[in-house]
């Protein structure tokens, strides 16, 4: 799918004062398909009328239906398009192309374990991935989820991951923060990186992987992957900057 898509704002939540989590509808009222894992262009007009197109990883699982497209938009500083993402009202609308991309898992994908692993707004795709990895986790397999963020004020989404986790014996879930985590925390957070998280996680030859944030996590966490033996077909990777 390539062609532009008139979106609709059904529903505009800040989680944090630098995210938001944004849901969209078709403006003509058809479907809107896509796979968990898959990203959206949205093409929005800045204050200086330049057309600027930024992607955003598809943030909540497919439906039957066609459904909604949820994003998660990090507020860059001075950033034009959030900031136009930003002072969107609901019944506002904006047009995207895609779904695009092929990240994520599989129907022939077997492993007795796989790696989730996100920075900041990265989780947006593992969170589409929930009901996959639920289903993966009842099925038999280990699912571990690594969420690495500054403070614990940006583990997004980190209640639907931890419901999840309780819920689905098999799947876990840890935010890891690499500004000090504070004492008492409950349920506990890694104070750390994902990359100091995931060498406790001891990750096998076996392990199917999925990477999604800043490119230096990706890139290191790929490197530590493939030096403990995951071939390069399992070890998948989105990699992406924020653009403002």
């Amino acid at each position: 799918m390539s062609s532009h898509i008139p979106l609709r704002l059904v529903q505009r939540r800040a989680l944090t004062a630098s995210a938001l989590h944004l849901s969209f509808e078709h403006a003509a009222g058809e479907a809107l398909a896509f796979r968990a894992g898959q990203f959206i262009q949205l093409h929005v007009v800045d204050a200086h009328g330049t057309l600027q197109r930024r992607s955003y990883s598809l943030a909540a699982a497919p439906q039957a239906e066609g459904g909604r497209w949820e994003i998660l938009v990090g507020l860059a500083p001075g950033g034009l398009a959030s900031a136009r993402l930003a002072r969107m009202e609901p019944g506002e609308t904006v047009e995207a192309t895609g779904p695009f991309g092929r990240f994520g898992l599989t129907p022939r994908d077997a492993a007795p374990r796989y790696l989730m692993i996100a920075t900041g707004t990265g989780i947006a795709p593992f969170r589409a991935l929930l009901p996959e990895l639920e289903a993966r986790a009842a099925g038999g397999a280990r699912v571990a989820v690594l969420h690495g963020v500054r403070d614990e004020g940006q583990l997004y989404f980190r209640e639907d991951f931890l419901a999840a986790a309780q819920r689905t014996p098999g799947l876990s879930y840890l935010g890891c923060l690499s500004r000090a985590a504070g004492d008492g925390c409950d349920p506990p957070l890694h104070a750390g990186r994902v990359q100091t998280a995931l060498a406790a996680l001891a990750p096998q030859p076996s392990d199917i992987a999925c990477l999604c944030g800043h490119p230096d996590m990706v890139d290191e966490v790929a490197a530590r992957l493939r030096d403990a033996g995951l071939p390069p077909p399992a070890v998948r990777r989105e990699r992406f900057t924020a653009s403002g």
